[in-house]
């Protein structure tokens, strides 16, 4: 009888630590495949071309906190969020790196093209035209946003839209 209440302990503070050392910003690699890329493991990082068709390399470390937002130009709520992300990237590009990920394969180029300048969207947009990124991070609805940190692991992950303030207030706790 005492060896199993002993036995039951040290299972519950094995528990206990195992769950406190992942909520303690362990840093994992990406997962398995078939899992998403997700808060607390590092990004994936990727290249992708940008409207003037330069590769632009983005995801993992860089010198400062990065937004990753895939977008679709049909998506209403990508066109309720544009004005605000185009105000976050002129309020924080001393800070945040805000890059656009266009899921082409789901969209049509030109309407892509048509949605940055009617938005007139300054930061870099990315053209994933085979969607390889866009399965890569396993984004299946839009909008769909990830902010990553300087060591290149994701922080936050959000399907949908934030307000200003909000993205404001994770602006300033990561970055």
């Amino acid at each position: 009888m005492k060896r199993a209440w002993s036995m039951a302990i040290l299972i519950a503070i094995l528990t206990i630590l195992a769950v406190y050392q992942n909520q303690n910003g362990a840093v994992r690699s990406y997962a398995a495949s078939t899992e998403k890329p997700k808060i607390g493991y590092l990004a994936p990082a990727f290249e992708l071309p940008d409207l003037d068709d330069r590769t632009v390399r983005a995801g993992g470390a860089s010198d400062k906190l990065t937004m990753i937002n895939f977008w679709a130009s049909w998506c209403g709520p990508c066109d309720l969020e544009a004005p605000d992300l185009q105000e976050l990237h002129e309020r924080h590009k001393d800070r945040l790196l805000l890059i656009g990920v266009n899921s082409t394969k789901y969209d049509r180029e030109r309407n892509a093209r048509a949605f940055v300048d009617e938005h007139g969207l300054t930061f870099p947009i990315l053209m994933d035209r085979e969607g390889t990124v866009t399965e890569l991070y396993k984004v299946g609805q839009f909008p769909t946003t990830l902010l990553v940190d300087r060591d290149g692991v994701i922080r936050e992950r959000v399907t949908g839209v934030l307000t200003k303030a909000q993205w404001e207030a994770l602006i300033d706790k990561w970055g």
